[in-house]
């Protein structure tokens, strides 16, 4: 009997004081987690028409202008900070900024390691090549040719279809402007890309007769904002922001200064 009794007493104790630190926590609620105003975004130097640092603070593109419109909607500002694909990619993973962007690609595999807002651009994988070249209709019809595309990207899977035996015919630009500029100098006759980019050069460079090559059963892909894996605070504010300039007509506004709607 009496240790029955020891027991009960030492369960009321319990309850007792979970009743009192229940009180406490209700006159002292945890304070709201404070929504930022400055956001660190990553981003590399030159991927136009997307994205391009002048060297002097002036951010261009139709992604830095699509989220500075975002940002005035939602009330926050922006840090850029310039790094390499793969510097950006350790910086979002160590916390040492808040997003990246720049035709940064939504996969699944890529989801694994940061959370996305929704699409802010369609694409299509295609090849621009030289005029000589203009009657391929298909990627595998370039295997051999001198093609450029960018490793660590989405594009490198296709190495594959264009590389011949010892693959010496690969060239691997460092950018997306390198990449132009290889065309431009004959060091290759293709160019791997997005469609988005890959239009926008060809209306830069009419002289040149550069056609594109898309495949009928290519997928449409999407660019995305990556942010730190589980930052649903911040896909939230951008989701948000890029609604309210969808709905009004501003996204609109800034696609037609980069690309005419078809």
């Amino acid at each position: 009997m009496r240790n029955w009794i020891v027991k009960t007493s030492a369960l009321c104790m319990m309850v007792a004081l979970a009743a009192c630190s229940g009180e406490k926590a209700s006159e002292n609620p945890a304070p709201k987690k404070e929504v930022k105003s400055v956001y660190r975004v990553g981003s590399e130097l030159s991927k136009f028409p997307v994205v391009m640092h002048d060297g002097k603070g002036k951010v261009e593109g139709f992604e830095a202008e699509l989220l500075q419109a975002v940002a005035e909607k939602q009330g926050f500002t922006v840090e850029y900070t310039i790094d390499s694909w793969g510097g950006l990619l350790q910086r979002l993973q160590h916390k040492e900024a808040d997003m990246i962007l720049g035709s940064v690609t939504i996969t699944d595999e890529r989801k694994q390691q940061m959370d996305f807002t929704d699409p802010v651009l369609p694409y299509k994988t295609g090849v621009m090549v030289v005029p000589k070249l203009a009657k391929a209709q298909k990627f595998s019809d370039l295997k051999g040719r001198k093609v450029n595309l960018r490793k660590n990207t989405v594009y490198e899977k296709l190495v594959p279809v264009f590389a011949n035996d010892s693959g010496k015919n690969m060239v691997y630009p460092d950018s997306v402007w390198g990449q132009v500029k290889s065309l431009l100098n004959g060091e290759s006759e293709a160019m791997v890309g997005a469609s988005i980019t890959l239009e926008y050069y060809q209306k830069q460079y009419p002289e040149k007769k550069f056609h594109i090559i898309y495949e009928d059963n290519s997928p449409v892909s999407y660019y995305g904002w990556a942010v730190q894996k589980g930052d649903n605070e911040l896909v939230h504010r951008l989701n948000m922001g890029l609604n309210k300039v969808k709905q009004d007509g501003t996204y609109d506004k800034i696609y037609q200064k980069y690309w005419s709607k078809q």
